[in-house]
Formats: C-alpha cells, sequence, structure tokens
C-alpha cells in the first residue's frame, strides 16, 4: 500500500502563486534551452515534503531544471526549479517546492497560469564546449550552482522529463495544480553532473539535502507549456481527488 506525503498544505499558503483562471491558454516557447540534474537525496522523512495527494519514490530524487527562453512573446528568461520525485497515483510527478526566474514579465505570466510562484533572481547560463553552468543569484547572494561536465551527444528519446505538480491558491482554496508542459526535441547532450551550490533560498525549503548525482542533461527543444488539465484537492489522494479543468471540463 502506498504511504502519502504529510506536508501541511495550509502552512504558508499566502506565499503560494494566486492562478485566479484554471482555463488560461497554452503557450509555446519555440526555442529553449533546457539544462537539467537530477540527484538521490539523503535519507530523511521524504512524507514531510509531499502533500497527502502524492506519495515518494524509492529511491527519493530531487530535479533541479533550468528553461532558458530568449525570445517569446513575453520577452527573454531564465526559470530555475526545484522539485520532488512523486506519484499522483501511477503517474510520475515533480512536485515543486521552489522557483526562480529571471524575467519579471514571464513571472507574473508563468504565476499567474501556472502557479509556480517564482522569486526574481538573477540566473546565467554558461553553455561552452567542454561544460555547461548554472548559475543564481538572490539579491547579490549565489544561491544556485550546477555543472554538466564533458557533454555528449545522444537522442532526445533517451530523455523523460516529469511533468510537475504545483501548490497554489485558487477561487476553491489549496490547490494542486498538475502541469503538463510538452517538448519538441531538437539537440540533446549528458554529461556527468556537479552541483556545487543549492541553498535553501533556491530550493524553497531546508529539507532537501542532495547526495547522489544520478544524472545531467542539456536539450535544446520547443516547449509549450499547456492548459492545464487536472487539479487536485491536495489533502487526499490524488486518485480520489483529481477533477478535470479547463478544455477538459
Amino acid at each position: 500500500m502506498p504511504v502519502y506525503g504529510t506536508l501541511d498544505v495550509t502552512a504558508g499558503l499566502g506565499d503560494r502563486a494566486m492562478v485566479p483562471d484554471l482555463s488560461s491558454p497554452a503557450m509555446t516557447f519555440d526555442d529553449a534551452r533546457i539544462l537539467q540534474f537530477v540527484y538521490e537525496i539523503a535519507p530523511t522523512d521524504p512524507l514531510a515534503l509531499l502533500p497527502p495527494a502524492l506519495h515518494p519514490t524509492n529511491p527519493p530524487l530531487v530535479y533541479f531544471q533550468l528553461i532558458d527562453v530568449r525570445d517569446s512573446e513575453i520577452g527573454s528568461f531564465r526559470l530555475l526549479t526545484t522539485r520532488i520525485a512523486s506519484r499522483a497515483g501511477t503517474r510520475l510527478r515533480g512536485f515543486l517546492t521552489g522557483a526562480l526566474v529571471d524575467g519579471e514579465e514571464a513571472r507574473g505570466v508563468l504565476d499567474g497560469r501556472w502557479g509556480f510562484g517564482a522569486k526574481p533572481a538573477s540566473i546565467k547560463l554558461h553553455p561552452y564546449l567542454d561544460v555547461i553552468r548554472c548559475t543564481a543569484e538572490v539579491d547579490g547572494r549565489p544561491v544556485f550552482d550546477a555543472s554538466l561536465i564533458d557533454p555528449e551527444p545522444i537522442s532526445g528519446g533517451d530523455l523523460m522529463y516529469v511533468a510537475s505538480a504545483h501548490l497554489a491558491r485558487t477561487a476553491d482554496g489549496p490547490t494542486l495544480l498538475q502541469v503538463d508542459p510538452e517538448f519538441v526535441f531538437r539537440k540533446a547532450d549528458r554529461g556527468k553532473p556537479h552541483l556545487a551550490l543549492a541553498t535553501p533560498e533556491a530550493m524553497g525549503t531546508d529539507a532537501i539535502h542532495p547526495v547522489w548525482a544520478v544524472s545531467a542533461s542539456y536539450t535544446s527543444v520547443e516547449l509549450t507549456f499547456c492548459e492545464l488539465r487536472f487539479a487536485s484537492d491536495p489533502t487526499v489522494p490524488a486518485l480520489i481527488g483529481t477533477v478535470a479543468v479547463g478544455a477538459d471540463e
């Protein structure tokens, strides 16, 4: 039998993004770069990181993902997220614990449509031949620094980017939004991950302790943030608390 998260979804709810309309349209970014690192996290209480709608994976994993968009209808932006591997029923999801964004116009759209709740930051992507590095600062303080070392080309079909679950505020109260991006891969590389710095300010919590490197990838994609299709009551298992919204309502 699965065990479910114990996170108090009302604690700090005022800091979560407000999503006033769950039927906002999709948005496509024709030329995006994605740099992702996957780490196993130290033995801890994984249930405390997840709401009761989700249950943890074994082993517990964290995803660090940078999305770099150089031109779009909401300007250029870089979005850095931290997510905990989990399952909503049988579906694999990354539960969002923290997000940083470089791009004020994009911040408003990403928060209001998909509930990222991103905090403003200065985020840099440094793509070199032998290393691809991401750094982030908040108010001049370094909060994240990770690199993919010795990139090697692979097929995009060898990668799987996990969909997300975002705890947000809606007219119905705390709601777990299922955010399902779509990707058209154009180029992909993998390499050795090296995490030099990931602070609680970047991760959204001090309860995540990455210990074992799993993978690192860097891709060029067409990225679509789809319209919201499903939302869940975060206080009960997703199998019984999920409803269709938006176009599928």
